[in-house]
């Protein structure tokens, strides 16, 4: 044993004095084919060491010490690049993308070894193939491993962000070719399928969003970053700078145009640039007092436009209002502003879940006489309510989800709404939530009628749209602890599908009226 582990500590003198002589090598800005050579043997030290001793090297950090050395060389290189035109020195070219893809040989070699050493479960890693300095990545320091199997997953995550990272530098420094940011987000996307609740993978897809001037996907991702790391000051900051490009970009007419690139609905777009002038107007205005209700009532008339007009209405448009419904939620964070809107939306998804039910699903279930309530207390009465969730229209299913994170937001908020805005707002507001929930009750009894709450059917199974919300703080309260407070390894389970979901579904929003019952 003793011998066991003085080989173990000889391999981690090793690693960490490798890398020592690279950083020396940075230190006197050396030449490229001696950083790179210093950092291939730097690598091998610590792949020598990592994997297969994770429990002896936590205190040593050599994962991210090594990640710095690669952030560095990138650095040299930028810098090298800076000093003369690229079409001068074609051999500088050829040294950068092999030093990007013998980084990238290491990183993908590096996960599938944790993925089988730990059973993390098959990753299918994609095929391979910094922006403005004026946006900060965090520091992901300040995570705290406690145990191997924990730093499998979490050391996974980082070597993923790693290989999104160098697929980012490729699009950036070699110029000439249309700008692919595909295999930089199918990396940060899978990193954040591991550890949805973390908040670096949204930080790193912001960047190339910034980079197509996609700003909706931007701001979604630099909140969904904020709200799962308040502190991480790198985020707020961020946040800021994008909103006052998108004021600059309002203020010179270039909004719409830029919108409408990313969008294949011109009416969606108005919605898009309706909500983007709404927050950079709450986010900027330091001395705003009040909400706006002309820029409310403008971005509320754009979203009944589209909702009602739109014939071919897709899962995407769905995905742009969740998106919304999640951004103003995290915007509460840096003004109170939103709550209103907040509120006011709400009101517009109930109003619209309770119009589309009555008009189609719900309608042809109040026909049927077949469902009669007795019916519910047979053995087969799981298979009576999947029945009548198939009769639902999928945009009546598709509207259960938003209604399902507004009725989480108003569970969070529910005292402090008791205190501000003007009560008819409020009253509407609770008026349609307790229609939504008495329709919902009404159709589905085997899922009402359990009381209390805790003798309902469990499924811990997570949702799908459960991975966006994960981690997002401004949801969790005492009243949504139940609902959002996922337990490690819930991550990796294969969500629910179909109808299956959409009965869970129904059943998370009534648990969630339940409680307000209680209450």
């Amino acid at each position: 044993m003793q011998q066991q582990n003085d080989e173990k500590t000889k391999l981690i003198d090793v690693a960490s004095e490798a890398i020592d002589n690279c950083n020396k090598l940075l230190d006197t800005q050396a030449e490229l084919s001696d950083l790179t050579a210093s950092l291939k043997d730097a690598r091998q030290a610590v792949q020598d060491t990592l994997p297969n001793h994770i429990e002896v090297v936590l205190p040593m950090r050599l994962e991210s010490r090594l990640w710095k050395l690669h952030v560095a060389l990138n650095g040299s290189f930028r810098k090298a690049f800076n000093r003369q035109e690229i079409t001068h020195n074609p051999s500088l070219s050829k040294r950068f993308l092999a030093f990007i893809k013998s980084s990238q040989a290491y990183y993908r070699d590096y996960v599938r070894s944790l993925s089988e050493r730990y059973g993390l479960g098959r990753i299918a890693l994609p095929a391979t193939g910094s922006l403005s300095e004026n946006y900060e990545e965090p520091n992901n320091d300040h995570i705290t491993y406690l145990e191997p199997g924990i730093f499998a997953t979490s050391s996974c995550y980082n070597a993923l962000i790693s290989l999104g990272d160098l697929s980012r530098w490729r699009e950036q420094l070699l110029p000439g070719t249309p700008m692919d940011w595909k295999p930089a987000r199918s990396y940060y996307s899978l990193a954040g399928s591991i550890q949805p609740q973390w908040h670096l993978h949204h930080n790193q897809l912001a960047m190339t969003f910034i980079a197509e001037k996609d700003h909706f996907n931007t701001l979604y991702h630099l909140y969904s970053c904020h709200a799962r790391q308040k502190q991480d000051s790198a985020a707020a900051r961020n946040l800021q700078r994008e909103m006052e490009k998108i004021s600059a970009e309002a203020k010179s007419d270039r909004l719409d145009t830029q919108v409408l690139q990313h969008q294949d609905s011109s009416k969606l777009a108005l919605l898009i640039v309706a909500f983007l002038n709404l927050h950079c107007v709450y986010f900027t205005s330091k001395n705003l007092r009040r909400s706006s209700l002309a820029l409310e009532d403008e971005f509320l008339e754009c979203f009944r436009s589209v909702f009602v007009d739109d014939d071919e209405q897709t899962e995407a448009l769905y995905t742009v209002f969740y998106r919304m419904i999640l951004m103003n939620v995290a915007a509460e964070q840096s003004t109170l502003l939103f709550q209103r809107l907040n509120l006011r939306f709400s009101s517009a998804l109930f109003e619209a879940f309770v119009f589309e039910a009555f008009a189609s699903g719900m309608k042809n279930l109040n026909e049927r006489s077949d469902y009669e309530r007795s019916d519910y207390e047979r053995s087969d009465c799981l298979e009576s309510h999947m029945q009548l969730v198939g009769m639902l229209t999928e945009r009546g299913k598709q509207l259960l989800r938003l209604v399902r994170i507004c009725g989480f937001w108003i569970a969070k908020n529910c005292d402090p709404l008791s205190e501000s805005l003007n009560e008819r707002e409020k009253r509407r507001t609770w008026k349609l939530y307790a229609k939504v929930l008495t329709m919902l009750a009404g159709h589905f009894p085997m899922l009402a009628d359990y009381f209390p709450k805790q003798q309902l059917p469990s499924i811990d199974t997570p949702l799908q749209q459960d991975e966006e919300i994960m981690g997002f703080k401004p949801l969790i309260g005492l009243r949504t602890l139940d609902f959002l407070d996922f337990y490690p390894g819930m991550e990796s389970r294969e969500r629910l599908t179909g109808d299956i979901e959409t009965l869970v579904c129904i059943r998370k929003v009534l648990i969630c009226g339940i409680d307000l019952a209680e209450d």
